[in-house]
């Protein structure tokens, strides 16, 4: 939590208020990316509106997509950041992260905390 909070301060010159303002919100963005993650399973759809499909049903399964592109502006790079990624990984995606060219340091080390949480390497 303070690496992020130093990233912030040194890299995009929030003050230490509202860089740990930006911690505890990307906490819990990332929490609440959790709890989702339980309803990401498929749905059953009955397929009776019309009745050629009394008695069926149709299955909805998610996938993932590939590749997400999260480009993340300077204004709150942490938080930003992790709405982004949170979604995108827990859908079994792939992500590229593109910070902005001022506040890079806080997407750097998001990554790296990920890569130590064991986030699969190239993910």
């Amino acid at each position: 939590m303070e690496t992020l909070i130093r990233a912030l301060v040194l890299n995009s010159s929030k003050t230490l208020r509202d860089a740990r303002a930006e911690v505890e919100r990307s906490l819990t963005t990332l929490q609440v990316t959790a709890e989702e993650t339980k309803r990401i399973g498929g749905e059953v759809v009955p397929m009776d509106a019309l009745p050629p499909g009394a008695g069926r049903f149709g299955v909805a399964v998610r996938v993932p997509v590939g590749v997400v592109a999260g480009v993340t502006p300077f204004n709150a790079p942490l938080n930003l950041a992790v709405h982004k990624l949170g979604p995108a990984l827990v859908g079994g995606n792939a992500v590229i992260v593109k910070p902005a060219n001022t506040t890079p340091l806080t997407d750097i080390r998001v990554v790296e905390l990920l890569c130590r949480a064991g986030v699969t390497p190239g993910a």
